[in-house]
């Protein structure tokens, strides 16, 4: 672990998105090529897609989670026994803590609840949910005021008891009746692919006392190109009473009244050729929106301009000689102000900001397998009621927690 001096100049080299054949056979292949991510935990960038084909990936993954969760003897006794972990997956795709403490996490292979007060000698204190279906893939988790658990697949939005699931119906039919309240959940399109029959158009499904509407986003401003707009991280609610929908290719912001869309001109990337990929979005302390680009890096919008994060620290894969943050796709903040980010490839980064300029200047630290983190990706950084950060890595599978030092596994 030490502390990390970029150097260099940012060039763009990734492949224009405009050179590609037509653009509903690249919105087919598109959708396809990200469906087999979401189902596979297989590499997804958006640099060139014909990078990212593994047949074996998934089997290696898992057969790389099982080997790590072996006990080590040389370890000592104190070495917590794998039985108090997860079980093996290609990927930990997404946390979530509910009031009562219990966790409930998802991946491409189950979805799992952890409820630590059913932990036993002879209990792990984790119940694999049944699965809804072959083929449905259970992305997020959320609760509503009275307590119920929410859950979205690709086949819906439904709630769970503790031991089963049971589907809400949902209206479609007022999908330019926008509004915002307290006590609301969103929800983004189903498949996270493509659109269902129903939805017809990019959108997102708001619960509010108790029936679902889905609501169309407005049309993005002219010179978007690859109009993919499926929810990559939960929708946050800015001080200012802004709700921020981070989407694959532009971040909706909408405050009741007026919509804020960051496309490609507002982001300053009307001539960048590289395709567009966010895989993360977070909302920090101050009110700023980050966004984690899988192939540029890290953005940060301030309400009035777009900073390219990694550009201004040097931290392109042109401008170092090891790993780099320009395959951004997780942040979080802890509670000291710092900044954590999931790089592909590249380890977990800190950055701690200087008081005077902290966009601009700042202490960066990298960690990587030398510092307990044997994943080649961190999907999500979650922050608990607690205020502990957790992270949950791909390839191999696993929930982290950062130890002062390091890296341990949590879960």
């Amino acid at each position: 672990m030490g502390q990390f001096e970029p150097f260099g100049q940012w060039r763009p080299v990734r492949v224009a998105e405009d050179i590609l054949p037509q653009p509903d056979a690249y919105k087919r292949y598109f959708h396809l090529f990200f469906y087999f991510k979401m189902l596979s935990g297989a590499e997804c960038c958006s640099n060139a897609p014909a990078a990212c084909s593994q047949q074996s990936h998934e089997a290696l993954a898992v057969d790389q989670a099982q080997e790590a969760l072996a006990v080590d003897d040389s370890q000592g006794a104190d070495r917590p026994s794998s039985s108090q972990f997860l079980k093996p997956t290609s990927g930990i795709r997404g946390i979530f803590e509910d009031s009562k403490g219990n966790f409930y996490f998802t991946s491409t292979e189950w979805t799992a609840k952890y409820d630590p007060t059913t932990r036993t000698d002879k209990h792990d204190g984790y119940t694999y949910m049944p699965q809804r279906g072959a083929d449905v893939l259970v992305s997020a988790f959320q609760e509503d005021a009275n307590g119920t658990i929410w859950s979205q697949g690709s086949d819906g939005i439904s709630s769970y008891d503790g031991e089963e699931f049971t589907p809400i119906a949902r209206d479609y039919d007022h999908k330019d009746q926008w509004a915002i309240a307290d006590g609301d959940l969103w929800f983004g399109a189903d498949g996270n692919v493509d659109l269902n029959e129903q939805e017809s158009q990019w959108g997102v499904y708001r619960m509010h006392e108790g029936k679902v509407i889905f609501l169309a986003y407005p049309e993005p401003p002219p010179g978007e190109r690859a109009k993919f707009y499926a929810l990559t991280s939960k929708p946050m609610m800015k001080a200012d009473g802004t709700l921020w929908f981070g989407t694959f290719t532009a971040a909706f912001g909408f405050d009741g009244k007026t919509w804020d869309i960051l496309g490609r001109e507002k982001m300053g990337r009307a001539d960048d050729p590289r395709h567009i990929g966010y895989r993360g979005y977070h909302l920090d302390s101050s009110g700023n929106l980050w966004m984690a680009d899988n192939g540029a890096g890290l953005y940060v919008y301030d309400g009035k301009e777009v900073i390219h994060f990694t550009d201004i620290h040097n931290l392109e894969d042109e401008d170092t000689d090891g790993n780099s943050l320009h395959r951004a796709f997780s942040v979080a903040q802890d509670n000291d102000g710092n900044y954590w980010f999931g790089a592909v490839y590249s380890g977990i980064w800190r950055y701690e900001p200087s008081k005077d300029d902290p966009l601009r200047k700042g202490t960066f630290t990298n960690f990587d397998d030398t510092e307990g983190w044997p994943c080649e990706n961190a999907w999500t950084i979650y922050k608990t009621r607690s205020g502990e950060l957790l992270f949950g890595g791909e390839d191999p599978g696993g929930v982290y927690r950062f130890n002062g030092e390091g890296f341990e596994r949590a879960y």
